[in-house]
Order: C-alpha cells, then structure tokens, then sequence
C-alpha cells in the first residue's frame, strides 16, 4: 500500500576531512534516486578522487508525489544544497526505458519510443541521453513532480537513466581475455544486465529482481538466447551484494562463479570510503563517465 509519509533511513554516510566547501567549483555532485533509495556522492575532478559518499533507504512504500515533497525537506538540512558545484548529476533507477541505436533515433518520435515498451503516463516526464559507448539513446521518463522538486533544489541539475552509467561501467570494465561477458547490476528489486559477445555488445536490459533465484533464470535466459554456455562466459556483478549472500550460494547451483566488477580504483576513492566495496555503487560512480 503507498502512503504519502516517507521514512528516510541511514546506510553509509562518510566524508573525507579533505571536503572544502570553498573549493565546491571544483567538485561534481552525483546522485542516485529510485523508489527505494538515495545516494549521494561528491567527486573532486582537482584529485580525480570520491570524497564523499552518503547512502539512504526509503522505509516504506510511498507515492511520487510524497518523495517530491520530501526531497526539498531533505536538502534544506543538508549543506549540498547552498553549494555551486561543477556540475550536479542525477541517475533515476527506472525500468521504464527504451533503447534505440543512435544512427535512428529521431527525437520528434522521443515519445513514441517510450510509448512503445511502457504504458503513456502524463504524469511522466520523457527524456532521452546518449550512452556514447554503445552508440545508443536511451529514452526514459521519471515523474514530473519528482524532476520539479529536483530543478528547484539544483536549478542546473542534468537528469540521466541509471541505465546510462551502467552500460558505461560495462564498457570500461570489459576484459580482454573474455570473449563473452555478462554484467549484471542489482538496485533494490531490479537486475540490470548487459552482455558482450565475441567481445561485442550485443544485448541490455532491466528485470524485475525479488528472489535470488530470479538471477541464475535472467542469466541462462540471456545466455541461451545468444547460444553462449555458463562455462563460456565471465560473470560480473555489482551493486550492494557480497559473496557470502545467499544469492551467490544460489548461483552455485547453476555453477555460476560470479566475480565482482567496479570502474573506481581504490585510488580514487577517499580512504574513508575504501572500507565500502567500490562495486556496491558503480552505477553511482560512473556517473563521471557521462557527459
């Protein structure tokens, strides 16, 4: 059942004490924002380093309309919000979003792409961005009481699908040696996957995520498809899982042997933060890679 009264819990909440709000021109604000959660990051591009990382869940279930009015209630506790950043930068976890090849995508037809894998909602916002690596645009929407709360708070704020920074995290984390690879993002109850084949992109999606065991079916659904055994392909996850959850003993039963994928080097992230896995967030962090 969604309310309109919204419980704002805190996971992670670590600042390096090299933090200088004087020097904010110099930093870049990353947020993540689902219906779940909230995570906010501050990268120094001076340092090349995360200095900041702040973690909040939502408690229980609720309307837009409530995270809208809560979001500005948020912020005007917290200092972000009276700071000039370089550049503020939101991710909205969505699965409402539509992929199209960038060699046909026609943004006066925006909407008819949107249309065409979700339900039309006018109380959505469509949007688009270019995943560069992938030679894509992907077309989303987030609500429009949620965007409006956001540009008052950050009027310069650029709004970006979380599909965006995690293909891009693919990209920059394929390896060599593999020809075939399978990445795989978990974000509360979603499962973002993207696939390599014969060292090409072949493939993303997003799926409903509610079972560990949902992971081992998206991963032989996605493998049949493209005729590539479990065997023959590196497995690589990211998101706020560890190997000793019960997601990974699940996955032993298909004889899946997962490794853990992040594109920050732990040089770049503060050593206040280190003690956090950096795959937990990489959707978050590599919100630097797009532009």
């Amino acid at each position: 059942m969604m309310v309109d009264n919204l419980n704002i819990n805190t996971k992670f909440n670590f600042k390096d004490e090299g933090f200088d709000a004087s020097q904010s021109k110099f930093y870049q604000l990353l947020l993540e924002l689902s219906d779940k959660h909230l995570s906010i990051s501050v990268f120094d591009t001076q340092q090349n380093k995360v200095i900041c990382l702040e973690h909040y869940t939502f408690g229980n279930t609720f309307t837009s309309n409530a995270l809208a009015g809560k979001l500005p209630v948020f912020f005007a506790e917290h200092s972000f919000a009276k700071l000039k950043f370089a550049k503020t930068i939101l991710s909205y976890v969505t699965q409402k979003f539509t992929l199209v090849p960038k060699s046909v995508f026609d943004v006066s037809k925006r909407k008819a792409y949107f249309d065409f894998n979700n339900t039309s909602d006018v109380s959505l916002d469509v949007k688009h961005g270019e995943i560069k690596s992938a030679n894509a645009v992907v077309i989303f929407a987030i609500p429009q009481s949620i965007e409006n709360a956001l540009k008052q708070l950050f009027p310069s704020i650029e709004i970006v699908s979380s599909f965006s920074p995690f293909v891009e995290a693919a990209f920059k984390n394929r390896d060599a040696q593999y020809n075939n690879e399978l990445f795989l993002h978990i974000s509360n109850d979603k499962l973002f996957v993207c696939l390599f084949k014969n060292g090409k992109f072949h493939f993303a999606n997003c799926f409903n995520y509610t079972a560990v065991a949902d992971a081992g079916y998206y991963i032989n659904l996605v493998l049949n498809q493209f005729q590539i055994t479990v065997a023959g392909c590196k497995i690589n996850f990211s998101g706020i899982v560890d190997k000793n959850d019960n997601l990974f003993v699940e996955l032993q039963k298909f004889s899946i042997t997962p490794s853990f994928s992040s594109t920050i080097a732990s040089t770049s992230v503060s050593y206040k933060l280190q003690e956090i896995p950096a795959h937990y967030f990489v959707q978050l962090y590599s919100l630097i890679f797009c532009e």
